[in-house]
């Protein structure tokens, strides 16, 4: 039994997410635990005291009501978890604590003032964790099927958590290749050696530029078909690159596709 962590705002753009991935994976093999971290007030006034217990009060309320709707559709273990802070700062606690091995939520992208300032939250949670995340945005694949890992040597990483990671899937037909940015003329000579994934032979796409980072972005442009990138979060300028440069806002810093991201994983 596999838990994830599924950080909630009870938004109807986090109620869908949850219901989408449950929807794609098998029921038998998962947990879920919907996590909400309860945000102290703006406000420090005399009456702080009162306004969190008003909003612990709201969000226990809520929780209970989204797990009840959830446990009508889905015959899996489902839990809600409340706890006060904010969710980049109580992610990797909640995700130790309850024993999960991914995250997975959604993103509205710089919708407002505030996140195109100082970031959406979900991009905050990209930086700071230290467990598998996916991140999936408001308009959602119809299926997952297509998947490409970033690889800087041109080699599967990670390959222990992303058979644990397919695995959960309803169906095995899924399609995952790898991407290596060419930024020399020694890398354009070097001939890699042919992996297998689960059974399946993986294709290894090449592109040429100079900066590997535009050339992630440069190769995804061109292949729509792609539902999910994924990345080894121990290249966190990737992400500064990918989520704020201004070149891929349309792309990026607003998700407009899902994001898989590992920690440091062999």
């Amino acid at each position: 039994m596999t838990t994830i962590l599924f950080p909630t705002d009870f938004s109807s753009n986090a109620e869908r997410t949850i219901r989408y991935v449950l929807d794609q994976l098998n029921q038998e093999k998962i947990k879920a635990v919907i996590y909400h971290s309860i945000e102290p007030p703006k406000s420090a006034g005399g009456s702080l005291v009162n306004i969190e217990r008003q909003m612990t009060e709201i969000a226990v309320e809520q929780m209970d009501a989204s797990v009840n709707n959830l446990k009508k559709e889905y015959s899996i273990s489902i839990e809600g978890v409340c706890r006060a802070g904010f969710m980049d700062d109580n992610l990797n606690d909640a995700m130790k604590a309850n024993h999960a091995k991914l995250c997975i939520m959604c993103s509205k992208g710089e919708s407002d003032i505030a996140s195109k300032v100082f970031g959406s939250n979900a991009e905050h949670c990209l930086k700071k964790s230290m467990y598998p995340i996916w991140v999936l945005p408001t308009e959602l694949p119809e299926q997952m099927e297509d998947f490409v890992l970033a690889t800087e040597d041109g080699y599967l990483h990670g390959t222990v958590f992303l058979e644990l990671f397919f695995g959960l899937f309803k169906s095995d037909g899924f399609n995952l290749s790898k991407l290596k940015v060419v930024t020399n003329a020694e890398e354009a000579n070097t001939t890699y050696r042919q992996e297998q994934f689960m059974g399946k032979e993986i294709e290894l796409n090449t592109v040429h530029e100079q900066k590997a980072l535009n050339g992630i972005n440069q190769w995804l442009e061109t292949h729509p078909e792609v539902d999910t990138l994924i990345l080894n979060s121990k290249h966190k300028k990737w992400y500064d690159f990918l989520l704020n440069n201004s070149t891929t806002q349309k792309l990026a810093a607003s998700l407009n596709f899902p994001l898989l991201s590992l920690p440091n994983l062999k």
